[in-house]
């Protein structure tokens, strides 16, 4: 070949289409409605960028080992971003370190794992902080305690989620919080189950039996949310009871509508898979990623739903 086509060839070569950026995203729980929800709102950004997404769940769902093992397996599959959503806040840290030492860039959607534990997997390992799940459980108490007050105060209960998950952690506590603040509430149980709907209706009702006069519930998520409203019907007590969770889930505005619940700190996914997505093309640029929590979270109840644009 000589100069001139060897020259011919490279020029032919930097026209070429580059292939779109190729995405891993590894959800939550397949059985919750938000993370499938989650999984939508990705599809439709990414086919707006012109990126390839791909989303893996965790089987059996819930089961720490099984995704971290689900993790290691996606780092074979060629992506140049691999996006996680860790059910723990040090599950997948082992991952992280393999990904990290093979040159692979993570976003940690929420910053959920423990930052201390891979501050040495850095630049690889990227915490996206989109919500404050803390404000969050400041959001769903402070509404709960108002309401409280109005009435002479009384016993609220707290139902977290999986003790070592971020979103249980930041919630729950931004929750008593706001409980221990207020001299006329007295929290008086806090016990995990697990963002399960079965679990916490099971709760609930011992919780219930055991503690005559819970006057309210802080929840956080809304499967829990809808749990307590499951057992709360049973009991009939629907009218006494103040009911609020995390997410605002499909059923759970059909609930607050229907009066079953009355309030969720709600956030907008579709804000969430844009944020991720444009952070993993700076990441791929070589940019940096704001360290700031970037997806606002609001109280909405039966006053404000009609008007809440869920997108």
């Amino acid at each position: 070949m000589n100069k001139d086509d060897k020259d011919n060839c490279e020029a032919n070569d930097s026209n070429k289409p580059r292939k779109p950026y190729r995405i891993g995203i590894l959800l939550g729980d397949k059985s919750n409605p938000f993370w499938t929800e989650m999984k939508s709102q990705y599809e439709l950004f990414a086919s707006k960028i012109g990126v390839e997404v791909d989303h893996f769940w965790a089987f059996p769902e819930n089961d720490a080992d099984a995704q971290l093992r689900e993790f290691m397996n996606m780092q074979g599959l060629g992506y140049d971003v691999i996006v996680i959503n860790p059910i723990f806040n040090r599950n997948l840290v082992p991952g992280i370190f393999h990904a990290a030492n093979r040159g692979i860039h993570i976003l940690d959607v929420g910053a959920k794992t423990d930052q201390e534990s891979v501050k040495d997997a850095k630049p690889y390992y990227c915490p996206v902080r989109t919500v404050n799940f803390y404000q969050q459980g400041l959001l769903g108490a402070t509404y709960i305690a108002q309401r409280l007050r109005s009435l002479g105060g009384g016993k609220v209960a707290i139902i977290e989620g999986r003790k070592e998950s971020a979103q249980s952690i930041g919630r729950s506590q931004g929750a008593a919080d706001i409980f221990s603040k207020e001299p006329s509430i007295q929290c008086v149980n806090r016990e995990p189950a697990d963002f399960d709907r079965e679990k916490a209706k099971d709760i609930a009702l011992k919780m219930m039996r055991r503690e005559t006069g819970i006057k309210a519930f802080f929840c956080a998520n809304d499967l829990m949310a809808l749990g307590v409203a499951d057992t709360v019907n049973v009991l009939k007590k629907h009218s006494q009871t103040i009911i609020v969770g995390v997410d605002l889930i499909k059923e759970a505005r059909d609930a607050i509508r229907k009066g079953l619940m009355d309030a969720s700190v709600a956030f907008s996914p579709a804000s969430v898979a844009r944020i991720v997505l444009g952070d993993a093309l700076k990441v791929l640029r070589g940019e940096e990623i704001p360290d700031e929590f970037s997806v606002p979270s609001v109280l909405i109840s039966r006053e404000n739903i009609g008007s809440y644009n869920v997108e």
